[in-house]
């Protein structure tokens, strides 16, 4: 039989390492459950506004400029806090 020798790094790196990868597994599991509701709502909420049931047209809706300096273009006017709007 084989036998493989390695090392171990010092606690202080493993200590090092640990910290962020655990908090990494919490954003990601965390995510998980936030896509899970969106697909609930999304799947609750399409068919009724697609047949009309629930009237989005009066809606004052704004998207954050953090949308906005990701490329997404609306070609809607925003106000001066960045905001986007919808000119009805």
């Amino acid at each position: 039989m084989l036998e493989h020798l390695y090392t171990l790094p010092d606690n202080r790196l493993i200590i090092k390492y640990t910290e962020p990868v655990c908090n990494f597994d919490k954003i990601v599991d965390n995510l998980e459950l936030k896509n899970q509701n969106l697909r609930k709502t999304c799947d609750l909420l399409l068919p009724k506004l697609i047949s009309g049931e629930i009237d989005v047209s009066d809606l004052d809706i704004r998207i954050e400029n953090e949308y906005q300096e990701r490329n997404f273009n609306l070609g809607e006017p925003q106000d001066e806090k960045g905001f986007r709007f919808k000119v009805v």
